[in-house]
């Protein structure tokens, strides 16, 4: 079991938001959806990062089998969170490639350099842009490269909120495509997203909130 959620709450920002009993298992995928406002992004927030200000509770709530309370910067071995916007998260001032070694050098690695290069041409990106900085790669091309950063570190769970947002048609196949790979090799994944053929494309299970 990689996550689980019954009787979830959040109370954040003057609002209370409930959500739905939820599982994910090895090599599965689930997405959430719903209008704006709803507490999609919250929920991501409130699961994986390290300063929430919000207050939740839950009857439980259990990330790879251990309350997530239990959890600090130790559960970012295991999983990959990329927000919204992940685009706008590059250092300008490091090349693509310094990204990448600044990612192996701090996180254990089943592939390191191969799967560097595997994920490169899985998402149809050029060996070149390794050498360039994030103000030189298009929108598509840094949203595939955020993607790849995610996954070089061998994750069993990656989430990702609204990872379709504002991509061509072409950009977001290679996107789906590369997912299902990963998805086949084991990987769990947690979306939130508008996009409902994405979102089909991809999961075992939808929510709606």
């Amino acid at each position: 079991m990689i996550l689980k959620i019954k009787n979830y709450n959040i109370n954040h920002g003057n609002k209370n938001f409930t959500y739905p009993d939820l599982e994910i298992n090895e090599g599965e995928c689930i997405s959430l959806m719903g209008s704006s406002g709803c507490g999609k992004t919250t929920l991501l927030n409130s699961l994986f990062s390290l300063n929430f200000q919000g207050k939740a509770q839950w009857e439980e709530a259990l990330l790879f089998s251990k309350d997530i309370k239990l959890w600090g910067e130790e559960k970012y071995e295991a999983l990959s969170y990329m927000p919204q916007y992940a685009q706008d998260g590059f250092n300008p001032l490091m090349t693509i490639e310094k990204h990448i070694e600044l990612v192996l050098e701090n996180n254990r690695s089943n592939g390191g350099q191969e799967n560097v290069k595997k994920y490169l041409e899985e998402l149809e990106l050029k060996e070149d842009i390794l050498k360039l900085y994030p103000s030189e790669l298009s929108g598509g091309m840094k949203q595939r490269a955020a993607i790849l950063l995610g996954f070089i570190k061998s994750p069993k769970l990656f989430v990702l909120d609204e990872p379709s947002s504002a991509l061509d048609y072409y950009t977001v196949l290679k996107i789906v495509l590369f997912l299902k790979k990963r998805k086949e090799e084991g990987v769990s994944l947690l979306i939130v997203s508008h996009d409902e053929v994405f979102v089909d494309s991809l999961s075992d299970r939808v929510y709606q909130l």
